[in-house]
């Protein structure tokens, strides 16, 4: 099967994007997720060390120290929430792959234990055999290296 024609039968309307920057449909709300406990847990630590360690000033200027450091940290949290969705996507890209590569050498394997059983039952009734052997990547079940 051409590449082209295995890229349509993979098309998923919830891969769609837009940009690279954008987040597949599927997991807009994974990441959604992400992004906002992350958020937290970096409003939670600049709070803490604001109160605990830079100032001893009055709550609004408090809160106006832990807004600016939000502020200018913003951007680090949404680049590392899309990383992290883009890691999860490519670990679960490479483990259909993996899948799909087995279960197609199982389906190669198979056809080569029938022609090979097809081929004894004829040697055995001393009939000639003359059928091809499955074509396939590697072409046989016990090719290696090359060889």
């Amino acid at each position: 099967m051409p590449e082209s024609q295995g890229a349509q039968q993979d098309y998923r309307p919830d891969e769609e994007r837009e940009s690279i920057w954008s987040i597949a449909r599927r997991l807009r709300n994974w990441y959604a997720w992400i992004f906002s406990i992350e958020y937290l847990l970096f409003l939670g630590l600049t709070i803490w060390d604001e109160v605990h360690y830079q100032t001893g000033d009055n709550a609004l200027q408090t809160v106006l120290a832990v807004r600016r450091g939000m502020t200018a940290n913003i951007l680090d949290i949404v680049a590392s929430a899309y990383v992290i969705l883009e890691g999860v996507m490519l670990a679960q890209w490479l483990k259909e792959r993996d899948q799909r590569k087995e279960r197609e050498a199982v389906k190669l394997n198979q056809q080569w234990q029938a022609w090979y059983e097809r081929q004894q039952a004829a040697f055995r009734d001393g009939r000639p055999f003359d059928e091809p052997p499955p074509a396939g990547p590697g072409a046989g079940p016990h090719r290696r290296n090359g060889r």
